[in-house]
């Protein structure tokens, strides 16, 4: 049986067991690329599919032979020559520690949803991906150096302020950061959010022609929910309703309610005209 393998998101093959485990063997492969299981339907990583890490494991070297001291004679240190070596080891530790790989200097990056994993990326990859909403801060994320899956929200590297400094510094590079769609008001009207279940009660702070930002004490609604929103009159915005789909959530603490992000997916078609102008 032969399989398509993924190579830096590049698909090759098909090829044999024999085939792919002499390519990881000759560094053509990585461990942490793609074979396509057709039980599965997916593709899952080359060092999690059983026919191919089963053949690598029976490929392991014997352990080596143990080294034999009989008939020799051992030296033993005498404590002066212990100090001598010690006091060499510590002349000859660097002066300076090795520098910490900068994001922009690491390639690959793996992405964690569910059980899929998704990947390679690049740092600025993974930056305009969060500011599209294709990953959250929940997200889990790796790279060959970190010990555990970490989540966005964990990494420095992607905090607010750091990706706000890295736009202000990005100058003619300002393409690698999602622009927003539509201008955004301030909106503060009262909205009742229910999934034909259960019913929350909120707050909006933000709206576009494309959706609204509200804040609900709830925190069981999540990216790619659909929902139902009834918006309040406030002000002078009219009443209305709308159908809805979660694209972010964000906590902003245990005693605060939870920033969520709506992308409009139809509206009530009375205020439709009357919205649009308010919103422009």
């Amino acid at each position: 049986m032969k399989y398509l393998v993924s190579h830096q998101g590049v698909a090759a093959g098909p090829l044999s067991i024999e085939e792919i485990v002499g390519k990881v063997r000759a560094k053509e492969l990585d461990l942490f690329d793609y074979v396509f299981d057709e039980a599965k339907e997916d593709w899952v990583l080359l060092m999690e599919f059983s026919p191919i890490a089963d053949k690598l494991k029976s490929a392991k070297p014997p352990r080596p032979p143990q080294i034999s001291t009989e008939g020799t004679v051992v030296q033993l240190a005498t404590p002066a020559v212990v100090a001598q070596a010690a006091e060499k080891i510590v002349q000859a530790k660097p002066t300076t520690t090795l520098a910490q790989p900068s994001a922009h200097s690491i390639s690959e990056w793996f992405v964690l949803k569910g059980e899929n994993r998704f990947g390679p990326f690049a740092y600025t990859d993974l930056v305009k991906m969060l500011q599209q909403k294709v990953v959250f801060p929940f997200d889990f994320i790796w790279h060959a150096g970190l010990e555990n899956w970490k989540r966005l929200a964990e990494l420095e590297d992607f905090k607010e302020d750091t990706i706000r400094d890295l736009y202000a510094k990005a100058g003619k590079k300002k393409d690698v950061f999602a622009e927003r769609k539509f201008a955004r008001k301030k909106f503060e009207g009262g909205v009742i959010v229910h999934d034909n279940l259960s019913l929350w009660k909120g707050e909006g702070f933000e709206i576009s022609r494309g959706g609204v930002g509200i804040n609900m004490k709830n925190t069981l609604v999540v990216p790619g929910q659909q929902v139902f929103v009834h918006f309040k009159r406030h002000e002078s915005w009219p009443a209305f309703n709308a159908v809805c789909e979660v694209v972010s959530k964000k906590f902003v603490s245990d005693e605060s309610p939870v920033q969520y992000g709506l992308r409009f997916l139809s509206l009530t078609q009375e205020v439709q005209e009357e919205f649009y102008k308010k919103v422009a």
